[in-house]
């Protein structure tokens, strides 16, 4: 039964994020969102919640379907108010009085300590104001529940709970997830929607097995376009050699036929469609950074107390920690604190490299920011972008160990992969800090974990993964 559908959908934001999409939902559906940052996700979820009305196009829903958007972040008018008081708002006015025990069962339920349900929602952490959005946002008692995000800011162990709370849910209720996380889409979704700016394209299968049947179609693309192409030139030099004959020999018939064979060729050449190129959002590169030292890193019989921001690796003198003199750190945490929201991107590089500017338009650019955009601020930036000049800043101090927290959070698919490439191409060192288990996987040759106070070497994560993710 289907619940919405889109005709020839198209949406843009100064340029088209997609054109002529036709979708089609159908009671519980459990569909994977996928595209590169600022390829349309979320201006596509804004739709299907009708918060945002297409440019073109249409969507068409079922009587009586309730659809409930959970955003990526809380609005900024619920950041002082108490926890409690944010999920009542979810309830309808006219009976929160009586059904506000749905709140406190629903904290419970997701294993909300009760100390937090009076905190005002800014002072909790971002993985739990996620945990509350996702309160919020089923006790709206949604037909289609739209997911923006939804794993950005959880550990494990929340990932793991959001995973058993999603294969619990009614079957007949459909989940819309807009999500970077691999691993998490190929564990609760069953189609997958590619959205493209022209020819998306959807499989009835998790994230991986979409990926692959979406490469296979792709190159299938490219090989047709190819053959359909060399058909127009053969027409082409066919009219070519008839049109000289039928000038020689006057004859009106091989006119004829030559129009008909440069028509044909016109035909072809407007039909046939190139393979598809996605437009990067920009590259990610790391520098060599390069040391004669074998041992970068030793920790004797280390202490770690309170996280107070501290990082031990700036200093020499840290107890219980050597860094080599060689060491060039490189650090970015996960809040991507050492960028300021109110310096333009330009500046953001020129202050802390002596570089032209001519240079800096070119990395910027290269990092998928154009010259145009160039002189914004920071603060308007989303945060794959953040992300993305944060990796570029990264670069041009060309460390030769890095020191990564959650280094994937909002990083699109396409710069995950391009971090991944690039952390197993260089020989720079890394320590890393990531829930991200594709990644983990991907990059790690060495996995520590802490255990009881103490750190532990393990030979993979397989086993800690699994663990967490069940408690």
């Amino acid at each position: 039964m289907s619940l919405i559908t889109l005709e020839a959908l198209g949406m843009s934001l100064g340029a088209p994020l997609f054109t002529n999409l036709d979708f089609t939902i159908h009671k519980g559906d459990r569909i994977g969102l996928v595209a590169h940052n600022g390829g349309g996700k979320s201006t596509l979820l804004r739709v299907l919640a009708e918060r945002t009305e297409p440019a073109t196009g249409h969507c068409r829903y079922g009587r009586n379907l309730r659809v409930t958007l959970m955003q990526q972040d809380p609005e900024p008018s619920s950041l002082a108010l108490p926890v409690r008081d944010v999920l009542l708002q979810a309830l309808p006015a006219e009976s929160r009085e009586w059904e506000g025990w749905r709140v406190d069962v629903a904290l419970d339920a997701m294993d909300v300590p009760a100390e937090l349900h009076d905190w005002p929602l800014g002072a909790l952490s971002g993985g739990w104001q996620r945990m509350v959005l996702l309160v919020r946002a089923w006790l709206t008692e949604p037909d289609v529940l739209l997911m923006d995000e939804p794993t950005n800011h959880l550990d494990l162990q929340r990932i793991g709970q959001l995973q058993r709370w999603i294969a619990e849910l009614p079957q007949d209720v459909v989940l819309v997830v807009a999500s970077h996380d691999r691993a998490f889409l190929d564990a609760v979704t069953r189609r997958t929607l590619f959205l493209r700016r022209e020819a998306s394209a959807e499989f009835a299968a998790p994230y991986s097995a979409a990926r692959a049947s979406l490469a296979e179609l792709d190159e299938a693309t490219a090989r047709r376009h190819e053959t359909e192409l060399r058909q127009a030139t053969r027409l082409r030099q066919q009219a070519a050699k008839l049109h000289n004959i039928g000038v020689n020999s006057g004859s009106d018939l091989l006119k004829v036929k030559t129009k008909q064979q440069q028509d044909r060729a016109e035909r072809i050449e407007a039909a046939t469609r190139p393979a598809y190129r996605e437009g990067s959002a920009g590259q990610i590169r790391l520098a060599d950074g390069s040391t004669h030292a074998r041992t970068l890193l030793t920790l004797d019989t280390l202490k770690v107390t309170a996280p107070d921001g501290t990082k031990a690796i700036r200093g020499q003198s840290y107890p219980g920690v050597t860094v080599s003199a060689t060491v060039v750190a490189g650090i970015c945490d996960q809040m991507l604190s050492h960028l300021r929201p109110g310096q333009t991107l330009h500046d953001a590089i020129r202050s802390r490299f002596e570089i032209g500017d001519q240079r800096i338009r070119t990395l910027l650019a290269t990092a998928g920011f154009p010259v145009d955009r160039q002189g914004h601020s920071i603060g308007q930036l989303s945060g794959g972008q953040r992300a993305r000049l944060a990796m570029l800043i990264l670069q041009l101090q060309e460390p030769n160990f890095y020191l990564l927290d959650e280094p994937t959070n909002h990083l699109d698919i396409e710069g995950q992969e391009m971090l991944e490439e690039e952390l197993r191409q260089r020989e720079s060192a890394c320590l890393l800090v990531s829930h991200d288990r594709r990644f983990v996987e991907n990059v790690g040759t060495r996995f520590w974990l802490i255990e009881r106070g103490c750190l532990v070497e393990e030979d993979n994560p397989s086993a800690f993964v699994a663990s967490a993710m069940a408690d």
